[in-house]
């Protein structure tokens, strides 16, 4: 049993309520029972799972709260900094506030993993976009691609956190797509050429090879957003919206050549992205059979 964290099947009464609440809180970062940023974590998984490496709380909080808080890119830069350090907090709010309502619902034996993973997935851009990342764009621009492709290792297809993480990234990068004119205005348009300009090398080489992704990107990148904007800006997000079309195509035709060599990755490839050969604008378009 967790010091201080009541039985999971103790009824919720005002008294559990409240010592859960509390012990909780004290090792969320920055409070006094947290020994590090990251300790939240490990305490969660203990009262809740345990799951170790393959749940939620070890295997992805728990990881990556230590690779954003350790970067030197981020630590460095001040404002990035801050933004680590806010997003860690409100990440683990969330969390927190998501078990609070189990355990009062009489409902927290019952939870599995992956209702805690998707509901911890579900907070991340919330955090991100609470905990400042506008200003990071303003003040840092350079350090979004950073932010965003910091967990590399989840990019894997294959990996079952891939697509939550995906989302993540994407629904953060739509809430950099929509600032304001007046807003960017604010540093100009230099810094928004230098955001597209890196997530252009990024597709170069390609980091970003993911069917759903790249579907979202174009449709971001080919919205009206950028009417208005100079020439160069417009010819630019147009020059990235063409490379994602084609990396699209790429990665297509490898999901095709993959499913036709090994047959168990057509269900697979089906469930990340229905009707991803329907993508395919050559002139071999069947579509391949579904495994089973």
């Amino acid at each position: 049993m967790i010091p201080h964290l009541p039985p999971l099947d103790a009824p919720p009464t005002p008294d559990h309520l409240r010592q859960a609440y509390e012990a909780l809180t004290d090792v969320i970062a920055g409070h006094p029972g947290a020994a590090t940023p990251c300790a939240f974590y490990a305490v969660v998984d203990d009262w809740v799972g345990p799951w170790g490496e393959d749940g939620y709380p070890i295997g992805f909080g728990l990881r990556y709260c230590r690779i954003f808080n350790a970067d030197p890119r981020l630590r460095a830069d001040p404002v990035t900094r801050k933004w680590v350090e806010d997003v860690t907090v409100l990440l683990q709010e969330e969390l927190r506030d998501f078990l609070m309502r189990r355990f009062q619902a009489g409902t927290l034996p019952e939870l599995t993993e992956a209702e805690l993973r998707e509901a911890a997935f579900d907070s991340h851009s919330r955090a991100y976009t609470r905990g400042g990342l506008l200003m990071v764009a303003l003040r840092s621009p350079e350090l979004i691609p950073v932010i965003l492709t910091l967990p590399a290792a989840e990019y894997d297809p294959l990996d079952p956190d891939f697509l939550p993480t995906v989302k993540e990234v994407l629904d953060t990068l739509e809430e950099l797509v929509a600032m304001t004119p007046e807003t960017l205005a604010l540093d100009g348009e230099a810094r928004l050429t230098r955001l597209l300009t890196r997530l252009r090398e990024r597709l170069d080489r390609g980091e970003l090879n993911n069917l759903r992704w790249l579907d979202r990107l174009t449709g971001l990148l080919q919205r009206d957003v950028f009417q208005g904007r100079s020439a160069a800006l417009q010819q630019l997000a147009a020059e990235v919206a063409a490379l994602a079309e084609r990396r699209k195509q790429d990665v297509a035709r490898a999901h095709r050549r993959q499913t036709r060599i090994l047959g168990a990755l057509r269900d697979h490839f089906e469930h990340l992205m229905p009707g991803w050969w329907r993508l395919l604008v050559d002139d071999d378009d069947e579509a391949p059979p579904l495994h089973g």
